[in-house]
């Protein structure tokens, strides 16, 4: 197993993961990292929007929302992200300008295979989403 989260475009409301009919990687993930979720990613989503899907019987944790809804967010969260990044200004920058760009009208988490490093915390961390 790679140990990788992914953000996944996609054009409908249904969560996507690795057993979705209707995933297609080479076109799909938008950008992947390793052994973590990248805190950017997660000012791109709220509680509401946590889902889970199923994989041999293990339920996964993972996020979804309108692309629209995460850019909204990220506007919102930009003077907290300042704080809290303030030596990260210009890859904030570049974070917003890429969701704002993103073609997709929905984004998806999929961090299966870094849930799958470690279950318990993974779900605890997800389950405190909140930004805002």
């Amino acid at each position: 197993m790679a140990n990788r989260a992914y953000l996944i475009g996609g054009d409908n409301s249904a969560p996507i993961g690795p057993t979705s009919d209707s995933y297609d990687p080479d076109t799909q993930i938008l950008c992947a990292a390793s052994y973590r979720l990248p805190a950017f990613w997660l000012f791109c989503f709220d509680q509401p929007d946590l889902y889970e899907f199923e994989i041999e019987g293990d339920r996964i944790p993972t996020a979804l929302t309108s692309t629209k809804a995460a850019r909204e967010r990220l506007t919102e969260r930009s003077v907290l992200a300042a704080v809290l990044f303030a030596a990260h200004a210009k890859q904030w920058a570049e974070w917003v300008r890429f969701i704002r760009d993103c073609p997709f009208a929905y984004i998806t988490l999929d961090g299966y295979e870094v849930w799958a490093m470690g279950p318990d915390e993974f779900t605890q961390h997800l389950a405190l989403l909140k930004c805002s």
